[in-house]
């Protein structure tokens, strides 16, 4: 079952705007995703780095004293399961595969 949002909380999902000032098309950004052959190419995360930001971003949450866990809290479990989703999506059509742990010395 879905919780409410309360006012507080919505206020930090709201708070955060696009800068009309920035441009999509940056330059410094679209020379960083070419190839060698001048063509932009797609950029694929791994799973630590997108479990990385959700937790720098539950960290950040939690700094400014906002009561709210993405990673544990119910109204988060669709987009965790989602996000687990696309991660085991990825693993069975050849896009990632999983850690090879190092031998132990």
């Amino acid at each position: 079952m879905l919780q409410k949002i309360s006012q507080e909380n919505w206020k930090c999902f709201t708070e955060a705007q696009q800068n009309p000032k920035t441009k999509k098309n940056d330059s410094s950004s679209s020379k960083n995703n070419k190839n060698n052959d001048g063509l932009n190419k797609e950029v694929e995360y791994t799973k630590s780095s997108f479990k990385s930001i959700r937790s720098a971003i539950n960290r950040h949450l939690t700094d400014i004293k906002r009561n709210i866990n993405i990673v544990k809290d119910d109204i988060f479990r669709t987009a965790n399961c989602v996000l687990n989703e696309v991660f085991k999506e990825k693993v069975r059509s050849g896009k990632s595969r999983p850690v090879q742990q190092k031998k132990r010395l």
